[in-house]
């Protein structure tokens, strides 16, 4: 009471300019109370926003959880258009001042961890001993099932085909008759499943033959040697080969056909250093793809016991620019010498000029049509 009496007083001591100021200063005060708890609601509404467009997976908040969080209280922040704006307008001035953000992918279903098309070999574990020991106490009220991806190592078996020999009962001196057995080679031990297994081994896993080698004998126990893998490789190239000619038939046949030459290094044995060959990558646009492997022209020569220089000299004698002075002047020592043995052979003739080019071109794996002119199969 004697407080309240006081204020009063001091109230009707103060001069109207007085009372004023203590007016306008109470006001200033309510505000600026008021703009405090503004600021502090927004500085909340962008740290939830950063939090929604940058923050971890962990760390976002639900659309929900968000639109509740921003709808504050606050009845006095409703005065200032920036503390009235809605989640959405404040979310793209945010967008407009920073970078733009791609919108992440919904996350899809979640595959499996082990693949459903894998066959399944079930394995009962024996029941606990507590049933072992009383099987009449106790009944079966479900089963727990885990599953586990597990591996087979490739391994070796010895297949053993048996075919049973047959003689006629009335004719007992006529040879017996066996059914026909189904190789790729006669007397070979490779069956068809190993021949894949080299195959894939070198061409679609990188490994090279002696790597196999050591592999079949320190894990398998099995010994084979490099140069029965090498022949059973030329073995199944073999008869691939008609496989390979269909492909290469079929990419040849497109109008368009894509090629690629890469220059490799290769091995040869009896000689000290490398040669050069050249492997062709022939491929249809939106199709399949063969590889064509190419020597140099002496060294295709000299494979097929062929003498380059005769067989460049047969060459330039089917252009029709070159004249026979022109190639002599080129090769004079092998143009003599052609001049010389046609000469004695009688092979100027236009009929056996044709059968010894398609003599040549056979032995250089091409074709020849009846005018001599080459071409490669």
């Amino acid at each position: 009471m004697h407080a309240r009496l006081k204020a009063h007083h001091t109230r009707r001591m103060m001069t109207p300019l007085e009372q004023r100021l203590t007016q306008d200063n109470e006001s200033l005060r309510v505000r600026l109370e008021a703009v405090v708890l503004e600021n502090k609601l927004l500085r909340e509404k962008v740290d939830l926003l950063v939090r929604k467009v940058f923050g971890r997976s962990s760390e976002a908040l639900d659309d929900n959880q968000l639109m509740l969080l921003l709808q504050g209280e606050d009845q006095s922040a409703k005065k200032d258009p920036a503390s009235s704006a809605s989640p959405g307008a404040l979310e793209a001035e945010l967008a407009r001042g920073g970078k733009e953000l791609k919108a992440r992918p919904a996350r899809g279903e979640r595959k499996p961890r082990i693949p459903e098309h894998l066959p399944v070999g079930e394995e009962i574990i024996v029941d606990p001993q507590e049933v072992q020991a009383g099987p009449a106490a106790w009944r079966q009220t479900g089963q727990e099932v885990t599953e586990q991806l597990d591996y087979t190592p490739a391994r070796f078996c010895r297949r053993r085909i048996i075919r049973r020999k047959y003689a006629r009962r009335d004719e007992p001196h006529r040879a017996p008759v066996i059914a026909k057995l189904d190789t790729l080679a006669e007397r070979s031990l490779a069956a068809p499943g190993l021949l894949a297994q080299i195959i894939v081994a070198k061409y679609c896993d990188h490994l090279p033959l002696y790597r196999q080698e050591h592999i079949y004998r320190l894990r398998h126990g099995v010994g084979l040697p490099r140069q029965s893998l090498a022949r059973w490789l030329m073995l199944a190239a073999q008869w691939l080969a008609p496989v390979y000619e269909r492909i290469h038939t079929g990419v040849m046949a497109g109008g368009h056909v894509q090629t690629d030459e890469t220059v490799v290094k290769y091995l040869e044995p009896g000689h000290g250093r490398t040669r050069q060959g050249y492997l062709w990558t022939l491929k249809q646009p939106q199709g399949d793809a063969v590889f064509v492997w190419l020597f140099t022209i002496i060294e295709a020569c000299r494979r097929r016991r062929i003498d380059p220089w005769e067989y460049l000299r047969d060459v330039l004698t089917r252009l029709p620019s070159m004249t026979n002075r022109q190639i002599g002047e080129i090769m004079p020592d092998v143009w003599a010498k052609a001049q010389a043995s046609e000469a004695g052979l009688g092979c100027r003739s236009s009929a056996a000029r044709p059968m010894m080019a398609r003599s040549q071109a056979a032995a250089l794996g091409g074709c020849c049509d009846a005018y001599g002119r080459t071409h490669t199969c």
